[in-house]
This record gives C-alpha cells, sequence and structure tokens, in this order.
C-alpha cells in the first residue's frame, strides 16, 4: 500500500507539472494558431478547459492503474490461498493415517 501511495504523488506531480506548463504556454501567447488577438477572457477560458480535461483524464487513469494492480493481487492471493489450501489438506490426511496407524 505504500508503494501505491508514493506513485500516487509522483504521477499527481507529474500531471500538476504538465498542466502548469499547459497554463505557461497558454497565458504567455498573444495571439494563438488561427491570428486571433488573446485577451485576458480568453486565456482564462482556454486554462479553464485546459483543466476541464485534465483532471478527469489524470484521476481516470490513475484508476484504472489501481484496478488492474488491484486485480493482480486478488489472483495472487487466491492462488497462495489454494496452494496453502492444498498443503493444509495434504498435511491433514497424513496426520489421520499416522493416527490410525498409531493405534
Amino acid at each position: 500500500m505504500k508503494f501505491a501511495w508514493i506513485a500516487w504523488w509522483i504521477v499527481s506531480g507529474f500531471w500538476l507539472a504538465l498542466f502548469a506548463a499547459g497554463s505557461i504556454f497558454l497565458a504567455q501567447r498573444d495571439v494563438d494558431a488561427t491570428g486571433a488577438v488573446q485577451i485576458p477572457e480568453i486565456i482564462m477560458l482556454n486554462i479553464f478547459v485546459l483543466a476541464c480535461f485534465y483532471n478527469p483524464f489524470a484521476h481516470s487513469t490513475w484508476l484504472v492503474a489501481m484496478v488492474i494492480v488491484r486485480h493482480k493481487r486478488i489472483q495472487e492471493t487466491s492462488v497462495q490461498e489454494f496452494k496453502a489450501f492444498l498443503v493444509m489438506k495434504r498435511v491433514r490426511q497424513q496426520g489421520f493415517m499416522l493416527i490410525s496407524v498409531g493405534n
């Protein structure tokens, strides 16, 4: 679980840096690709639109990664539990055999 939290902060830092770089790029340009002059209201609107796409994408990416990790952990745990069950079954069978031989 500790690894998941460390990875969460690393991934969040990456996305935050990417968002900051995009916001700075949008705020610093005077004219966009179509030749329209960027006024402060349009710049803020552009940053708002960037934030609307940034936040869900970053979090949904993390959600998918955690679902995959959890699924793998559940599979590994179920395989380990099944192996432990087989070992205990074998021990019980051998134990009963020893008790019956001893009598």
